[in-house]
């Protein structure tokens, strides 16, 4: 019989998910066993198709709980807060605090450009990212934040592809350092001018 992994089945679980994607972000989906997984865990390998049959299966729980991970930072009370505080904190959990989950994101994008199903899922997922930050500028631009004259989905777009670039260059070269940096600038650019035409406008109004 397999060595069994202490604790109840979902908490056994998490931790054969949290061990994948430590393999994961060291080798590669490619190159990723379920040898290797056990080993980490310091189990059988039959202990962990106890609770997945195979490889693709693990990799699709995986691929669910980062999903549910960004998920998590998109709720709902998110949207009480500014653009750039919902973007930071997006942006440090991602960029300062684990650096595996945006190794792991980046396998996915790959194996994504292989598979149509996971193509589609990963659509959906960003599709449901810009969404969210397409709300939030909406929200900023009622409350006179943000400059009216701002397209909500073309700058939603906008700070995407600029929030998955700087962590694809991560994920290459770029020190830790210098990402948030680049991201600090690009918040600053895009935001403080905005934020200020919109203060000037308001002020403008009220005086007339």
């Amino acid at each position: 019989m397999p060595k069994v992994i202490p604790g109840y089945k979902d908490d056994a679980k998490r931790k054969i998910i949290q061990a994948a994607i430590d393999v994961i972000a060291e080798r590669g989906f490619a190159l990723t066993t379920i040898d290797e997984i056990a080993t980490r865990l310091g189990v059988s390998k039959g202990a962990v198709y106890w609770y997945f049959p195979n490889k693709n299966a693990l990799v699709k729980e995986v691929y669910t709980y980062i999903e549910e991970d960004f998920k998590r930072v998109h709720y709902k009370k998110y949207y009480n807060q500014s653009i750039n505080k919902f973007l930071q904190v997006l942006f440090n959990k991602f960029s300062s605090n684990d650096y595996k989950l945006r190794r792991v994101f980046f396998e996915m994008v790959a194996l994504a450009q292989r598979s149509t199903i996971e193509k589609n899922s990963l659509s959906k997922f960003l599709m449901d990212f810009i969404q969210t930050i397409k709300e939030i500028i909406e929200i900023e631009q009622k409350n006179h934040q943000l400059d009216d004259d701002i397209d909500p989905e073309t700058f939603a777009f906008l700070i995407v592809s600029q929030y998955l670039g700087i962590h694809l260059l991560s994920t290459l070269w770029l020190s830790q350092d210098k990402i948030d940096k680049i991201w600090d600038g690009f918040e600053s650019h895009m935001f403080m001018k905005n934020q200020e035409d919109s203060k000037n406008f308001e002020t403008s109004s009220k005086k007339k």
